[in-house]
């Protein structure tokens, strides 16, 4: 997000955390720290969103934004997650889902991530807008908390109400299905959604 009225607004809905893209081949990159500076003050726990970048970098975000959590959506190593880790942001670490859970991969970040975001695979990094096979997950340990993404929308609440009652699912990651225009957000298809998320 990077519309300080749009922000505003969806803080009202009362989610539970809000991204921002430090990605800057993201169509929703935020731009530069001075002009998003307003989300600093916002008590909320705010996720910055980044692609391969280094730690001095995403530490010089935080610092200059207050973030709470970062994302690390790229090829990032366990190390890398670990020293975010040591100077007190949680860290979801982000894994593309086809087919299949990367097994191996989630082995080498139990300890160095507080969560994992599932997401869908494909060949550039971000979000797909596109939902992978949730069956996948009848294999997943539960050993660390999960975000589930993927181009979730309302008619997946059922669903993710059964998932719910099997896995350690922390939150739940929307975006491209609720949004007017990149990194603009409808608030009325938010509330609505969150009003039947919590009715679950």
């Amino acid at each position: 997000m990077r519309e300080e009225e749009n922000l505003k607004q969806l803080i009202q809905v009362g989610p539970h955390y809000i991204g921002f893209i430090f990605y800057k081949k993201s169509k929703r990159f935020v731009g530069d720290n001075d002009a998003i500076s307003f989300i600093k003050p916002l008590n909320i726990p705010k996720v910055g969103v980044f692609v391969n970048e280094a730690n001095s970098e995403i530490i010089r975000h935080a610092k200059a934004l207050d973030l709470h959590m970062i994302q690390l959506h790229g090829d990032e190593s366990p190390a890398q997650a670990d020293e975010l880790k040591s100077l007190g942001l949680k860290v979801i670490k982000v894994f593309s889902v086809s087919n299949q859970l990367p097994a191996e991969e989630f082995s080498k970040f139990k300890k160095a991530a507080d969560f994992f975001l599932l997401d869908t695979k494909t060949d550039a990094y971000g979000g797909s807008g596109q939902r992978f096979d949730w069956s996948v997950l009848k294999d997943y340990d539960n050993e660390v908390p999960l975000f589930l993404s993927g181009g979730i929308g309302e008619e997946h609440l059922e669903e993710i109400s059964d998932l719910n009652k099997k896995l350690n699912i922390h939150a739940i990651d929307v975006n491209s299905r609720f949004e007017i225009s990149p990194a603009l957000k409808n608030i009325d298809s938010i509330s609505s959604f969150a009003q039947k998320l919590k009715a679950l």
